[in-house]
């Protein structure tokens, strides 16, 4: 087959380069892959529960926190108008408490109608 289609087995120490090529690129990606996963980890998270709108000047903000105990969070909740634009904000300043998770009720003060409420961002302080 050699003969007819010119394929010639590689030599003993090209096939040493190969094997040490792939070893040293698996080695790479996986510290890469380490890296990335150590550098976005976050103890902290949020999620948006509900809201309930209670007249077109205010809204309320349902939501939970998962912190490590003892830490203070900074949470942004905002409501939202029918074009998606911020009829209400407050920056909420959340005490630490001894619990994994906690739940939050925050009322907002709009300047229109919301049709949605919800938290935009949380970091602890």
């Amino acid at each position: 087959m050699a003969q007819r289609y010119g394929i010639r087995k590689p030599s003993a120490a090209k096939q040493r380069k190969l094997r040490l090529f792939a070893i040293l690129g698996i080695a790479f990606f996986t510290t890469l892959v380490g890296v990335f996963s150590l550098v976005t980890y976050s103890p902290l998270s949020y999620k948006d529960v509900g809201y309930r709108v209670e007249s077109d000047q205010s809204i309320w903000v349902d939501f939970e926190v998962t912190a490590p105990k003892g830490s203070a969070v900074l949470c942004d909740v905002q409501a939202l108008n029918n074009q998606f634009a911020v009829v209400g904000f407050k920056s909420v300043q959340l005490a630490p408490t001894e619990q994994d998770v906690s739940k939050y009720s925050i009322r907002l003060n709009t300047t229109e109608l919301a049709v949605t409420g919800l938290v935009d961002s949380c970091e602890l302080d």
